[in-house]
């Protein structure tokens, strides 16, 4: 870009210096011309003199006749322009056409200077000649005014290209210091900033590190260290050394040799076991890497020390405890592995065979083959708890199923620990499974039990307390005296009756979630939903004065269970109703549409008291006994189980919320098939 930006302005320079240019050489043809013009008038001034002084003398000055040819040559040069004396034919066209005009005029007295001796002009051209030479010199003057006129033109020609060349030049400067120049200066001055950034980032980590880093030249001499160095020269009886000094006399020989190998140019790792200050044997792991120059010469070495005591101290036990171990994996129906990273090789041991189900003498234990019998369904969490291990250095802890030979599904309980490398590279894992395939199914039995109850008591609690207060609220207008109000008390009886009936069989099918066939799956017309919920909450609405504005245009049927689209609703509107504000009427909108994605989106807003959510308070009021509020004396269930058949459906649920302003809960539900939802349950 910065390139084309000069292209640009040197055309501009160029264009505009020929321009000007050109206009300086026209503006000095005509000062040669407007020059020449006057010599011309003062030499037809001459002619004429010599004219008349040769007819009273009766004889010819002998100039007037080189005075006439010069008079003749430079009249000619103005019509046709003349390479000898430089001059250029007249380019303007008002004095080309007076130079015209006057042409007659200046032949006449040409004529009359060129005649010979022996010719004598008449008295009627005597007497025109002062009349021709006043025209000429009056057509001269007008020319030479002419020319005055276009030169003056030129010269502001010249003056506007000049303004422009100079403004082109000092905006192009400008543009070029504003989007190039300076960007270049930021730029160096950031790369200053972020090379310092860099320099600090990496001296934290040096000093973060609880292992020992340092480095030497050939020499020995001691380039840089971090301080887990210091504390490891004084932990092994080493005197403190610092930058600039050498190690060579503190470096036993044998060490020396692995410092030789590494300024031979080898990377490598070394296993050491040092006794420290109180007695305690300490082992760790040496890394050497060399260090070059730009010319690719090794100027000396890095090494970083990690204390793998503890590790050392684990594969002891493990060692000493091998036949317990076996022992005890068969009583526990146990196994453990090993596992090489690098090679995706695992070290099974006999019990884990038959953990696994798997035979000893022909199934191949690597990785890929592992995932092989690890049940679809569980593969990709196995995968990702793996690389969690492997990458953020958590423990491997999952239970997850496998297959058998004989097509048998078995749970596992997966636990390990995973090593690495000084740079961080994990190269192993250790750890066991256990059978625990009968815990399992007695758990998840046990848990299935537990949430079908617990949906069933509260879902009873939320959903049949509106139509029991209603009841007892007709009981009170009951009149025996007043026929007609009984009458339409009974047959409000009688359809709160029908809808709480209706109500405990949509229930019973949401508690039976697992029996669910595509004849049970149907388009749930929300505004029939509605309306049952306006029956149901009619006491709450009239009291609370709450106005339930609904546009359902977009998406007026949905597919699910009607029961859980009433439990929904008629929780997110009562929660919108008990924490409505005091200082307004309550308004709540439902509405309904399809977004981009195709799914269906259910948002239900309202001008209530609102919260001061966080991320933490927004996770949390869906949750079992979660709270919006401690002014009411709910007991917490009702977005736990909005959210809970959202998700059967295949849905989630969001919410924002300002305090004294209101809240939004938006449902989105993907349109999948029943196929699809019944998987996902």
């Amino acid at each position: 870009m910065l390139f084309y930006g000069f292209i640009i302005v040197g055309l501009v320079t160029v264009a505009s210096t020929c321009a000007i240019i050109f206009l300086l050489d026209k503006r000095q043809n005509d000062a040669k011309i407007i020059n020449m013009a006057g010599m011309q008038r003062a030499l037809s001034q001459k002619i004429t003199k010599n004219i008349y002084v040769s007819q009273l003398n009766e004889s010819k000055p002998n100039v007037l006749s080189e005075d006439a040819k010069q008079f003749m040559l430079v009249h000619n040069a103005f019509l046709n322009g003349d390479t000898a004396l430089n001059i250029s034919k007249l380019e303007n066209k008002e004095a080309d056409s007076i130079l015209n005009t006057i042409n007659v005029y200046q032949k006449n007295i040409y004529h009359l200077a060129t005649l010979s001796k022996s010719q004598i002009p008449s008295s009627n051209e005597l007497n025109a000649l002062k009349i021709w030479e006043g025209k000429f010199l009056a057509g001269m003057d007008e020319i030479v005014h002419r020319l005055e006129l276009d030169a003056s033109n030129k010269i502001k020609k010249i003056q506007y290209f000049s303004t422009v060349l100079g403004f082109a030049t000092l905006t192009f400067s400008i543009i070029l210091f504003v989007f190039f120049i300076k960007p270049i200066f930021s730029g160096v001055k950031t790369l200053n900033e972020e090379k310092k950034m860099q320099k600090d980032r990496l001296k934290s980590i040096l000093e973060n590190t609880p292992n020992a880093i340092w480095s030497v030249d050939t020499n020995f001499v001691l380039l840089a260290h971090n301080s887990a160095f210091t504390d490891f020269l004084r932990d092994t009886h080493t005197k403190p050394i610092g930058i600039g000094e050498s190690l060579e006399a503190e470096i036993p020989m044998q060490s020396k040799k692995q410092y030789y190998k590494a300024f031979n140019g080898q990377s490598f790792r070394r296993d050491i076991a040092l006794t420290n200050v109180d007695g305690n044997v300490i082992h760790s792991e040496l890394y050497f890497n060399p260090i070059y120059n730009q010319k690719g010469e090794v100027t000396g070495c890095s090494i970083y020390k990690n204390d793998i005591t503890e590790r050392v101290r684990i594969f002891e036990n493990l060692k000493k405890s091998e036949e317990s171990l076996k022992e005890a994996q068969e009583i526990g129906n146990i196994g453990n592995w090993d596992f090489d990273v690098e090679s995706e090789r695992i070290i099974w041991s006999n019990q884990l065979y038959k953990v696994f189900g798997q035979d000893e003498e022909t199934f191949k234990t690597d990785f890929e083959n592992l995932l092989s019998i690890i049940h679809p369904d569980d593969r990709q969490a196995f995968q990702d708890d793996v690389t969690m291990c492997l990458e953020r250095k958590k423990e491997h802890d999952i239970i997850y199923r496998v297959i058998s030979k004989e097509k048998e599904i078995r749970y596992v309980h997966g636990k390990g620990i995973a090593f690495f490398k000084e740079d961080g590279t994990p190269f192993r894992m250790i750890g066991t499974t256990q059978n625990v395939t009968e815990r399992e199914e007695i758990k998840q039995k046990l848990i299935a039990q537990y949430n079908e109850l617990q949906n069933f008591v509260y879902i009873i609690s939320h959903n049949v307390r509106s139509p029991i207060a209603t009841l007892q609220a007709l009981t009170y207008i009951f009149d025996e005296k007043n026929t007609e109000v009984n009458s339409q008390v009974i047959e409000n009886i009688r359809t709160t009756v029908n809808a709480l009936d209706q109500t405990i069989i949509d229930l019973n099918t949401a508690l039976n979630l697992q029996d669910i066939s595509e004849l049970d799956f149907t388009q749930v017309d929300l505004k029939g939903v509605l309306s049952d919920i306006e029956l149901l909450m009619a006491k709450q609405i009239s009291e609370s004065k709450a106005k339930i504005i609904t546009d359902l245009s977009e998406a007026p049927t949905l597919p699910g269970i009607k029961s859980y689209y009433t439990n929904i609703l008629y929780n997110l509107i009562n929660n919108a109703i008990s924490y409505r504000s005091e200082k307004r009427t309550p308004i709540i909108k439902i509405s309904t549409r399809k977004n981009e994605a195709g799914e269906f989106v259910i948002r239900v807003s309202d001008n209530g008291m609102g919260m001061n959510l966080n991320n933490e308070k927004r996770k949390k009021i869906f949750d079992m006994y979660g709270r919006l509020s401690g002014k009411t004396q709910g007991k917490g269930m009702g977005l736990y189980l909005v959210k809970t058949q959202v998700s059967v459906m295949n849905g989630s649920i969001n919410v924002e919320s300002k305090p004294d302003e209101g809240s939004i809960f938006t449902i989105n539900l993907k349109n999948k098939t029943l196929s699809e939802l019944l998987v996902t349950s």
